[in-house]
């Protein structure tokens, strides 16, 4: 919890915040070249779009992972973009599309215990993700108070049900959550499953939408609630009870990067009232100079959607 005056620090950079995003929103379209979005080899053929979109669909738990969902450009026929195409057609069948998530039965904990957000950088660069390592330095940062995340309490978190599964469920789709983050104004409001993009990612937002959201339909909640309350973590953050707390999705990506240059842009209004229906929220990760330290600091700041 914090002091009176951080607390009142924070709301002073909160309306600053407030502030610079409506002056922002006044040029931020002008800002992102727009026909850069969407360089595709060919337009789509609307028979084949169709067609692969009918076999994606008929499996909702790996949808978000299917090819088309990257996809970039236009169906031929009729000039419409590919993922505006996909987040029209799910919008208009999301109980459809809920339902067909199904709950991974677990029989381990969500919680592992032995994640420290440590690895050698030596010997681990090469059988490491990236993400992973971000997502391990996010872990350890301890934010101040103009992010929007109080902080991050895990990461690859599995949904796994067993060791010995493993090769059948990463072939079903279920995979690890890439951070649970919990966030707020000021006290933790939610756990939030983040899906994390590295700087450079050029995978289409919606994929982001999608796989986060998915995870979010696959785990038992009131069980990761239950596991993950009252716990010390080796980042230094201490959990109380989190049961009462609701649990919502979200896209952790880079500032400037891609998927944010997609998210600004007028391209997209249906993926943006996508994200908005399955009420999945948008983090992008801004670096912040600390001189004396010579080092980089992560802030993070959530976007109205």
């Amino acid at each position: 919890m914090y002091p009176t005056r951080q607390l009142a620090a924070k709301k002073i950079l909160r309306t600053i915040d407030l502030i610079e995003d409506e002056i922002i929103k006044m040029y931020e379209f002008n800002i992102t070249n727009e026909n850069e979005l969407e360089k595709p080899k060919k337009n789509i053929n609307l028979m084949d779009w169709e067609k692969s979109f009918k076999e994606a669909i008929s499996q909702p738990d790996t949808f978000y992972s299917k090819a088309m969902i990257n996809w970039k450009g236009s169906i031929k026929e009729t000039s419409e973009i590919s993922s505006e195409k996909i987040a029209e057609l799910l919008l208009g069948n999301i109980r459809k599309f809920k339902e067909g998530v199904k709950k991974v039965d677990t029989e381990h904990s969500y919680y592992v215990g032995t994640h420290t957000g440590n690895y050698d950088s030596s010997s681990d660069s090469n059988m490491i993700r990236e993400e992973e390592h971000i997502a391990m330095d996010l872990f350890k940062t301890h934010f101040s108070v103009d992010s929007d995340v109080i902080g991050f309490i895990d990461y690859q978190t599995p949904i796994l049900r067993t060791a010995n599964k493993r090769k059948e469920d990463e072939k079903s789709g279920v995979g690890k959550i890439d951070l649970l983050a919990l966030t707020g104004e000021y006290i933790p409001e939610e756990i939030t499953i983040m899906e994390l993009k590295k700087e450079d990612s050029k995978e289409q937002l919606l994929r982001c939408v999608l796989e986060g959201y998915t995870y979010k339909l696959q785990i038992y909640e009131d069980c990761l609630k239950k596991q993950f309350s009252n716990r010390v973590f080796a980042n230094g953050i201490q959990t109380s009870n989190l049961t009462h707390l609701p649990v919502s999705a979200g896209v952790l990506v880079f500032e400037d990067s891609y998927q944010h240059k997609q998210f600004k842009s007028t391209l997209y209004p249906k993926v943006r009232e996508l994200m908005k229906t399955l009420h999945v929220k948008m983090f992008i990760i801004k670096y912040k100079k600390l001189e004396a330290a010579g080092v980089a600091k992560y802030i993070i700041k959530e976007l109205p959607v």
